[in-house]
């Protein structure tokens, strides 16, 4: 009915799963996928597209400040390390380990401190008070410790004494593969490549889509142009014809019909819905009348020499656009978009970090109030 049908399901130009993540449980299946830098995903891909070698990729997440590196221990799996660093009698900490919430971490904090009838110095208090300074989107505690504790905190490693630190592992990426099979992947490298392979067929189809779109466009054009050049040369009279009449002449004289140039959507043979449609059946003029009516529907103002001038410019636009997408690689669509998705990153990547700083601004205000009434 002329509407567009709603996808199946939709491919984007990069595998989300590894750009979002994934955790879950099903029956009888657990996945768990770490999430990946969207910029080493386009690097590697382009990497791909050149015919180059895809590089490893380690586990990256949002805004996230500390380390993120691969285990010494154990093979598939990496260490992440929160932010610490001492100043004074002060250990100052501004990132958590991911999928460490503030307020468990605060609780953590409140059982380090000096419990009723505990003394400061007793093996039990790592700290002696600490203060909160976070802002929306990031994480500063100031903690207080006497120099004995200090000594013990640094003994055993800031960022083990104070659970800074966490392991990422990759050994159980299962996941539903385009064919809704069950498939469990050894690395994010595989899950890219399978992902490349569906990638650079639906590229091939949707290049096919836009050809054909571009040639019925064009070629809708043509048969307008030429539709007008013929009535206002006289070659083609309107008035005073019988509908069925005019039909048939617009037939023979091979203007193309409708269901022929949507035809070339559907990826149908043109000439097979035209010899498919030449005998229709009795009550059949209105689907005739609807053929046709991107021609005769045309207003009266249409039928000028001045008009097909102007739809020949078109014509020709269409057939430039046609030309150059015929000659447009499948590697470089998929790079134009996934230069364009960088760019839309930056932009938006440099929205949020004006707004950090403003809360950073803000944040830093406060702390240097409560310094004022410190003292």
């Amino acid at each position: 009915e002329g509407q567009s049908i709603e996808p199946r399901w939709y491919c984007p130009i990069l595998p989300m799963v590894l750009v979002n993540g994934a955790d879950g449980i099903g029956t009888g299946w657990s996945t768990s996928v770490p999430n990946y830098n969207p910029r080493d995903i386009i690097r590697n891909i382009r990497r791909m597209l050149r015919g180059e070698k895809m590089e490893d990729m380690y586990p990256w997440y949002k805004g996230f400040t500390g380390t993120i590196a691969p285990s010494e221990k154990d093979d598939g799996k990496f260490d992440m390390t929160g932010c610490i660093q001492k100043q004074g009698d002060k250990l100052i900490i501004t990132e958590l380990p991911v999928k460490a919430w503030t307020q468990s971490y605060k609780e953590f904090l409140e059982e380090c401190m000096p419990q009723d009838g505990k003394k400061e110095d007793s093996g039990d208090a790592w700290i002696t008070d600490y203060r909160e300074y976070h802002t929306e989107n990031t994480v500063h505690f100031e903690l207080t410790l006497s120099p004995e504790q200090m000594q013990l905190a640094e003994k055993n490693g800031l960022e083990k004494h104070f659970k800074l630190k966490t392991t990422i592992a990759t050994s159980n990426m299962v996941l539903f593969d385009h064919e809704g099979k069950i498939a469990k992947y050894n690395s994010a490298l595989e899950i890219l490549k399978d992902f490349c392979q569906l990638r650079r067929r639906v590229y091939d189809e949707r290049k096919a889509y836009l050809v054909a779109k571009l040639t019925r466009e064009k070629e809708i054009l043509s048969n307008k142009a030429r539709f007008i050049f013929m009535v206002v040369k006289g070659e083609l009279e309107l008035r005073k014809k019988k509908k069925s009449d005019l039909l048939q002449e617009l037939q023979r004289l091979g203007f193309k019909k409708m269901s022929e140039l949507d035809a070339l959507l559907e990826g149908r043979d043109a000439g097979a819905a035209a010899e498919g449609d030449a005998q229709p059946a009795a009550g059949g003029e209105d689907a005739e009348k609807t053929d046709y009516d991107y021609l005769l529907g045309m207003n009266l103002w249409s039928l000028t020499f001045e008009k097909v001038e102007e739809i020949k410019k078109l014509r020709d636009q269409k057939i430039e656009e046609l030309n150059e997408l015929k000659k447009t690689t499948i590697e470089s669509m998929w790079d134009r978009d996934l230069g364009a998705l960088l760019k839309a990153l930056e932009d938006l990547e440099a929205a949020e970090a004006e707004e950090a700083d403003a809360a950073a601004e803000a944040a830093d205000g406060r702390r240097k109030k409560d310094a004022a009434r410190g003292a």
